[in-house]
């Protein structure tokens, strides 16, 4: 199976730690590493922010976060464990829900889910997230430029 997406930049930890171990192809400790790490960021991330978790500086809990869920959500991705990898991205776009990023993913893992019931649902939810992130990138675009 193709990778869902290009992983972010890890040099610092706990992200670094993270992509050592899957790196290294160890995909449960990967999975059981972020799921670790993951409780313990969301309490140091800032309330508001202008920039988007993956333009932040890499020491940030904003970006680290990011880092992991991107792990996380890649990891789960190859295991073929989509409803976890589908939740971790909820928790990502409750955080930040400005991100087109959470959408985007959320839309491919949703499409890559071989076990579900309706496929017709599956398309429309998949439809519904691509075109909030296509919406919250059209507002990022507009702020920068």
């Amino acid at each position: 199976m193709p990778p869902l997406f290009t992983l972010p930049h890890m040099s610092l930890p706990p992200a670094a730690n993270a992509r050592l171990l899957y790196d290294q192809d160890h995909l449960e400790e990967t999975v059981a590493f972020c799921q670790k790490e993951l409780p313990l960021l969301e309490k140091e991330i800032p309330a508001k922010s202008q920039k988007l978790p993956a333009q932040e500086a890499p020491a940030t809990s904003s970006y680290q976060y990011y880092a992991l869920t991107a792990l996380l959500v890649e990891a789960l991705a190859e295991l073929r464990r989509w409803k976890p990898a589908k939740e971790a991205l909820g928790r990502y776009r409750m955080h930040f829900s400005r991100d087109p990023w959470g959408y985007t993913l959320g839309a491919e893992v949703t499409r890559r889910d071989p076990e579900v019931q309706d496929r017709e649902a599956v398309d429309h939810a998949a439809e519904m997230l691509d075109a909030e992130a296509q919406r919250l990138m059209g507002k990022t675009k507009r702020k920068v430029g």
